[in-house]
Formats: C-alpha cells, structure tokens, sequence
C-alpha cells in the first residue's frame, strides 16, 4: 500500500483480529495496544492497521470517557525539578531521549505554546497496582497566558517512529486521568509570590487542551501531512470529534531550540 510515495506493507492481523484486540482491551490501555503503531495494512486489505482503530474509537467514543479521573494527594509539581541533567543523563542520554529533551526544553518560552512550566508531571503517588498501571508522566506541561491555555503536551523525540494516532490516545488517557481543578489549585500555590506580584497570571479560568508534539519529518508528522492531503480519513474524523480538546504541534528543528509549530498554520483541519 502506498501513500504519497511510502510504502506500508501488509501486517499479520486481519480487521476482525484487529477490532478483538480493541473489544479486549482496557480503555486506558488502548494507547498502548501493538496495531496503534504497526506501519502497516490490515492482512488482505487496503486499509491502514491503526485507521481501523481510529475507526473503532469513533464509533465507541464512550470509552475514552469511561478512563477514570485519578486524584494524586501530593502536588503535581515535584519540589526539585530544576531541568538540571544528571552526570548519567549526561553521559548516556541515548537511554531516556524523550525525558532529557523535555527537562531541556523546561524553562524555555516557545511563541506558539508559552512556557514550559514542568515536565515528568506525575499523575499517581507512586502506589504499584493493576488499577493504576495507565498512570505514568505528562511530559511537559506548557501555560500560554496569551491564548489562556494549558498544554497537555505528549512529546516524541527526533525522529520518532511512533503514530500520531498512539500520540493523541495517550495525551487523551492523562487528560482523562488528571485531576485538572487539583492541578491548577497547585499550580497557584507554587506560583503565589509570583501570582501576587503580577508576573504571572491566575490560571483558574484558562482551558485544557492535549497537545502532540512531535519533530518535522518524523512518522506522526508524516502522517499528520497524509491527512492533509486527503488519507488518513478516520484520523482526521477522530480529532474533528475530539474539538478543540486536541491541538497538535510541530518542532522544526533537531532539539530543544527547535521553532515550535502549530499544525493548524499549515492547514485547518478543524
């Protein structure tokens, strides 16, 4: 199958494998399902593995809102996060990519998205269970005071082979699981010299939105671009459903002083 000049091969799964797999699977898991990332067509069909999927989420849209929300006791904002590197992360970085670009990009003021206040936000108190196995980190968390919104932001490292589709459920499950009035209320409290000072604003009122983010020329962009040009039908259906909740972004770059994008400069897909 070829698209725009990729080729996407022919995986093992047939459709009726493929949507057993989403019947089977937790809600919150369905980020992670195997066929979400295959970069390739359903076994004997001309269709994409994870535009199956999409096509499944749509049309049983009820189970994103059955992820249930999950309240941390202690603050989302981790005392001592600095975006300092550790010697090992100096050293080894190939090992933690994506953790050590976000820590890098901490601090960092991007037109497009504002500042980026935090990174690793942990959305559990570190209590290992079956129940809470979904609950991992947000990657970086962005306040833009001008658009008075706050960015969700999944981001995926250079180069990254991993589906947009896989991007927006996983940003979707933390958006589902966070406790968004307990995160603002922390967020005034970390802030409250600065907030009292007038550097910064109160956030209470400002919106939510998940945002993608991912690097130029990467798989998800790629994708993002097929969309555009008339493939990935059931993609674009899935975030015209999803509003003004997902709001993806691109880096043109290699690294953290990459230009931040938004996708919707290049086309409104909304």
């Amino acid at each position: 199958m070829n698209i725009m000049g990729k080729e996407y091969k022919s995986c093992k799964y047939s459709m009726e494998q493929i949507i057993r797999k989403c019947e089977q699977e937790d809600a919150s898991q369905l980020y992670n399902l195997d066929v979400i990332n295959y970069l390739s067509a359903v076994k004997g069909e001309g269709r994409l593995c994870n535009e199956v999927v999409a096509e499944w989420i749509l049309n049983n849209a009820q189970k994103i809102t059955e992820i249930e929300m999950y309240t941390r006791n202690k603050s989302y904002f981790v005392a001592g996060h600095n975006g300092i590197l550790t010697e090992k992360e100096k050293s080894n970085p190939s090992n933690r990519v994506e953790e050590i670009l976000a820590k890098k990009m901490y601090g960092r003021h991007y037109e497009q998205i504002g500042e980026m206040i935090d990174y690793q936000i942990p959305l559990k108190d570190y209590i290992k269970s079956n129940e809470d196995r979904h609950l991992g980190k947000i990657d970086l968390l962005s306040v833009n005071e001008v658009r008075k919104k706050i960015h969700i932001i999944e981001l995926k490292k250079y180069g990254s082979n991993e589906t947009m589709l896989r991007c927006i459920l996983e940003g979707l499950t933390y958006y589902q699981s966070l406790n968004k009035s307990k995160l603002k209320t922390d967020y005034v409290w970390k802030f409250r010299k600065d907030i009292k000072e007038g550097k910064r604003e109160d956030i209470s009122d400002y919106e939510y939105v998940v945002s993608p983010m991912v690097f130029k020329n990467s798989q998800p962009y790629i994708e993002m671009m097929e969309m555009a040009n008339g493939h990935r039908n059931n993609l674009q259906k899935l975030m015209d459903s999803l509003g003004n909740i997902i709001e993806p972004y691109y880096l043109d770059g290699k690294d953290e002083k990459a230009v931040c994008c938004r996708f919707s400069e290049i086309w409104d897909y909304v």
